[in-house]
């Protein structure tokens, strides 16, 4: 035979069946199934069995292909790496080729996507020492206030972190004999009022609350004069007395009217008891106390009651700035304004954008709501036509509330 017959001569298909389990003997599947494949080519018409069987030998390689990239996804998945994992079990399922196989690599992911959920939903809190959370209770007050409320030391110190802890009665058995025994007392009255207000003490809050704002100066108080018109506000609330609830944000505005806090509480309480084209007026006011950029949490308020006014288009570019804003600080864009956003969207007909707005709320700060923002971005998803991207919502979502 010459050299050239050699090479050209047509290997039988025994040898090449050999060859192509001896690649999956030694786990080369990949080059397995080229093999599988060429050998069910060849066979097609020389003996058709042949080929029929080898082409089932190509789909078990797959099948083993699979296998493999499910556990790489799970190793990846171990080491933090869930965008890469994810990859890889999308190109499994694309791999495998039996039923089985197929059912084994859409576990991995539910599997992988509900512990992810979980994992999400269930971080734990940062806990602060006593003395990061004092740190944080003095930081906002004013020089006055201070230098009143350290001169009664630690039992003032110990009562301020009952408060924190909600637990008043504890608070008022600290805050009593300094308010008996203090002479002129002013920022004192509202942490008795706190301390009364958690033992629903109402009446007793009220009165001292009131007796705070009539020591304090017509223009002082700064946050403490703000915290206790909104006590009083929602006392007077609760009551339904809204009317009265507006004179104490009012009374607030005008005693702190280069403040823009008053008018922005003002703005969203008038919101909230359904008066939404004055929340608007009020919170446009608010907006011009700021000489440079207006603060985000004015631009939500405002992007809020446009919304329940019917001024769709503005409060899509109001809510629009604050999702931006906070998305370019990696910052946890607040639920309120991303729920209004993602409805105003859905109704307007923009799904994809709908969709994008609950994904986001599916993996921020609120946790509580994580299965509903699942929910939501699945059926939003499905209607694009996006299938897979749904289901891997709602595994998530079933993994948080069954």
């Amino acid at each position: 035979m010459s050299i050239l017959g050699g090479l050209f001569r047509k290997r039988p298909l025994s040898e090449l069946l050999a060859e192509a389990n001896a690649l999956v003997a030694s786990e080369r599947h990949g080059e397995a199934k080229l093999a599988f494949d060429r050998l069910a080519g060849r066979a097609e018409k020389e003996d058709p069995e042949l080929s029929r069987r080898a082409q089932e030998l190509s789909n078990q390689a797959c099948d083993s292909i699979a296998k493999v990239r499910v556990k790489e996804a799970a190793a990846l998945a171990g080491a933090g790496h869930l965008d890469l994992a994810r990859e890889e079990l999308m190109h499994a399922l694309e791999t495998a080729q039996s039923d089985e196989v197929r059912s084994l690599v859409r576990a991995a992911i539910t599997g992988m996507e509900q512990r992810d959920a979980s994992k999400q939903a269930t971080a734990a809190p940062v806990q602060l020492s006593d003395e990061e959370r004092l740190m944080l209770i003095t930081g906002s007050w004013e020089p006055l206030q201070a230098e009143e409320l350290e001169g009664y030391g630690e039992p003032l110190m110990q009562a301020l972190l009952a408060i924190d802890d909600v637990r008043g009665d504890d608070a008022l058995a600290m805050l009593l004999p300094l308010s008996q025994s203090a002479i002129d007392a002013s920022y004192l009255w509202l942490e008795l009022a706190r301390a009364q207000l958690l033992a629903g003490q109402l009446d007793a809050s009220e009165q001292s609350l009131r007796t705070f704002v009539g020591r304090i100066g017509p223009e002082e108080g700064g946050t403490a004069r703000l915290l206790a018109h909104r006590e009083l506000a929602r006392l007077l609330h609760e009551r339904d007395d809204r009317e009265g609830a507006v004179r104490e944000f009012e009374a607030c505005a005008e005693a702190l009217e280069d403040d823009p806090r008053p008018l922005l509480d003002l703005g969203n309480y008038l919101r909230l008891i359904g008066r939404p084209s004055e929340a608007v007026e009020v919170l446009e006011m608010c907006a011009q106390l700021f000489e440079g950029a207006v603060e985000w949490p004015v631009t939500l308020e405002l992007g809020l009651a446009c919304a329940d006014a019917g001024q769709t288009k503005r409060a899509i570019a109001e809510l629009e700035e604050v999702v931006q804003l906070l998305s370019r600080g990696n910052q946890d864009v607040p639920a309120a304004a991303a729920v209004a956003l993602a409805k105003l969207h859905e109704k307007a007909g923009n799904l994809v954008r709908a969709a994008d707005l609950y994904r986001t709320l599916a993996q921020g700060e609120d946790r509580a709501n994580h299965a509903v923002y699942h929910r939501e971005a699945a059926t939003l998803l499905d209607l694009l036509g996006l299938t897979d991207e749904a289901r891997r919502m709602r595994e998530r979502a079933d993994a948080l509330n069954p």
